[in-house]
């Protein structure tokens, strides 16, 4: 079988152009055709053929039916080496096959390019050229197939979201202590996130209402206001009357986040002392306690151990769960670009992620840990999916030593709070508000701000 035919049945699905031409030609080369199967059949070594001849050609990967040299079952452009011009790379000088069960065979381009199968020659240029644009189709299609898979399985859903499709929780490695040391930090330390709902008089940060009714802008005798209040710090952002639900007409304070504004959580550690009270404590107590009960050869190779590393998430808890749990980005009705969905990106510990270090890990430095991000502008509750649009998010702060991960009082999860994207429709600058211990609700100045 001539060259001509031998590549237009490797790439036969991709020019009928090269199977007209090696059709053309296949009544008069089939005896050549055939002592090249005997020969290949004999496992002698085939002879490299002169420039521009046919003899000596291969069978397609069905040869091994038919008595010919044997391919694999894989692409037959794979097969191939193909040596380019040095002056155009869309030009091909030679052609190397490699059968399974023969020499290698290599075909050279005629010098003359007005030889009888010159033109098979441009045939096959034209074939390989849509092989690389074909692969190059194929690997952005797998690359679709693998992000839309699991939007595939969400969309199936309930309504149009299912909650098994989130994000599984991370399990933390966990080693154990002594009992007796164990019995010293359980229980009497304890992990807490600073939230700015009060002023520093104690005064609780509510809604702008007077009588018990939202003051509506141009009402007489009262400057124009907004509905909402600022919150003391950067977390969270304010306090807002919110609908609960289409059926529900009236609204209730809940406080809010805005993906407009940086967020600044800080975590705290406290202890219990023996007369009752709640003291700040420092990280450094806890590590001594796991130094002397594990020497440093028993700690090597664990270097979280010697720290207080944690772990920052933003959580789901919704009306129908109390219990909070990952958010998948399919919980939202515009997917989230990239599928994240705070700034900087989200990622798995890096107890979880090959060693890579988060960047929502961030370490406890006498008793403080501070943690700065952005929401994304799509993570809003507005847009979450219909059955889910009035849940709540959390954020979720978990201690990574080993020696702690396990303990209670080593995770600490903030109070539940909705998110939108900008702040200026609901709270004017500067604008807080405190309910006093009468209950009246009074306009706060910004030095009681905490």
């Amino acid at each position: 079988m001539p060259l001509g035919q031998a590549v237009s049945v490797g790439h036969a699905r991709r020019t009928q152009a090269a199977s007209q031409a090696a059709q053309a030609t296949e009544a008069t080369q089939a005896t050549e055709a055939a002592e090249a199967g005997q020969k290949a059949q004999g496992a002698a070594a085939a002879p490299a053929p002169e420039s521009g001849r046919t003899e000596a050609a291969l069978v397609t990967t069905a040869g091994a039916e038919t008595g010919g040299v044997a391919f694999s079952d894989s692409d037959p452009m794979d097969e191939c080496d193909f040596v380019d011009s040095a002056h155009d790379a869309n030009s091909i000088q030679s052609i190397t096959f490699f059968p399974s069960n023969a020499e290698p065979l290599t075909y050279k381009r005629p010098q003359d390019p007005n030889a009888s199968l010159a033109h098979l020659w441009k045939l096959i240029e034209s074939g390989r050229r849509a092989h690389k644009k074909l692969r190059v189709v194929e690997r952005s299609s797998e690359a679709s197939a693998a992000l839309a898979t699991p939007l595939a399985i969400a969309f199936a859903g309930n309504n149009g979201y299912d909650h098994s499709c989130d994000p599984a929780p991370i399990k933390f490695s966990t080693k154990k202590l002594p009992d007796r040391v164990r019995k010293s930090v359980e229980g009497v330390y304890y992990l807490r996130i600073d939230e700015g709902t009060h002023d520093r008089h104690g005064h609780a940060y509510v809604p702008n209402e007077r009588e018990g009714g939202r003051v509506h802008f141009g009402e007489p005798g009262v400057d124009p206001c907004k509905p909402g209040s600022l919150c003391s710090g950067k977390f969270p952002h304010a306090i807002n009357p919110e609908k609960m639900g289409l059926r529900n007409k009236g609204k209730e304070p809940h406080y809010v986040c805005y993906a407009s504004h940086k967020i600044e959580i800080v975590v705290r550690l406290f202890k219990h002392t023996e007369d009752g009270k709640d003291v700040p404590a420092s990280e450094a107590e806890l590590i001594n306690k796991i130094c002397n009960a594990y020497p440093l050869p028993q700690r090597v190779g664990d270097d979280l151990a010697d720290n207080m590393g944690l772990y920052l998430s933003l959580q789901f808890m919704d009306h129908l769960h109390s219990t909070p749990r990952p958010i998948g980005a399919n919980a939202f009705k515009q997917y989230p670009q990239g599928g994240f969905l705070l700034e900087p990106h989200e990622s798995p510990p890096c107890t979880h992620n090959h060693g890579t270090v988060s960047s929502y890990e961030f370490s406890m430095v006498r008793g403080v840990a501070t943690i700065r991000f952005n929401l994304k502008r799509t993570c809003t509750t507005a847009n979450l999916r219909d059955n889910i649009k009035w849940g709540f998010f959390v954020l979720n702060v978990h201690a990574m030593n080993p020696y702690l991960a396990g303990l209670d009082g080593f995770s600490a999860t903030s109070l539940p709070f909705r998110i939108k994207s900008v702040m200026h429709n609901d709270v004017n600058a500067n604008d807080r508000y405190v309910c006093l211990d009468d209950g009246t609700i009074s306009k706060s100045p910004p030095g009681d701000a905490r």
